[in-house]
């Protein structure tokens, strides 16, 4: 167990998703930068993960800990790969999942062209979501197989809904008009900075939406367009 005088300090455990090793260390200041943690574990690939207080905490706890992080990560991955299998994205190392036009979320709903290194598959116009980089203990397994074409549009289908239905709706729903003010104010400013940005998803109204969620799905059927 580890002593009295680690009372005030945390137990920080960093995971290498890349060499799938994990390694913890005490700290005053955890999940952030110090002694333990530098900008140069972050560039070898090391990520802090989680940290908890160290009083108490035995070193088999903290080795069980350490596995379960290992094997999380492994799982997520491996379930990941069963459950798209042979319909992985796999470009510039990165994994990527299709979803036909109108219904993906991911990258604000843009279409993409997806050629395959494979010529004798088709060609796909898609939406993607992407599941992040391919850690390194799989890329071996998991070479590139298509290139990545951004369309540059935005689909025109979508439904247009106007500033005040928008807000009616969601005060309908539950929430406070100063809420539902405060929304339409983070739109703007979105909007201002992205082309994109007037394109919300339906999830990001849904989860606005404190009750009568049973009405979310037709008010927002799919990414929605604020007038």
């Amino acid at each position: 167990m580890l002593s009295a005088v680690t009372s005030r300090l945390s137990v920080e455990f960093h995971l290498n998703e890349n060499t799938l090793q994990a390694r913890h260390c005490l700290t005053a200041n955890p999940l952030r930068y110090h002694d333990g943690f530098t900008p140069s574990d972050s560039e070898a690939g090391w990520k802090q993960v989680m940290a908890f207080g160290a009083e108490d905490t035995t070193d088999d706890e903290i080795e069980s800990q350490k596995l379960t992080l290992v094997e999380r990560h492994r799982a997520f991955w491996l379930e990941l790969l069963d459950q798209f299998s042979g319909n992985s994205i796999i470009c510039d190392g990165h994994h990527y999942v299709s979803h036909d036009l109108g219904t993906g979320m991911g990258f604000y709903g843009e279409a993409f062209r997806v050629d395959w290194i494979d010529t004798t598959r088709p060609p796909l116009v898609c939406n993607l979501s992407t599941q992040g980089p391919i850690p390194g203990w799989l890329r071996p397994q998991l070479p590139d197989n298509a290139t990545i074409t951004n369309l540059d549009y935005l689909l025109d289908e979508r439904p247009v809904l106007s500033r005040r239905r928008i807000r009616r709706h969601l005060i309908a729903a539950g929430l406070r008009p100063s809420e539902a003010s405060a929304f339409l104010r983070e739109h703007d400013e979105r909007r201002y900075y992205s082309r994109e940005s007037h394109y919300w998803p339906s999830r990001t109204l849904r989860d606005l939406m404190k009750r009568k969620r049973r009405h979310a799905a037709r008010w927002f059927p799919l990414d929605v367009a604020i007038a």
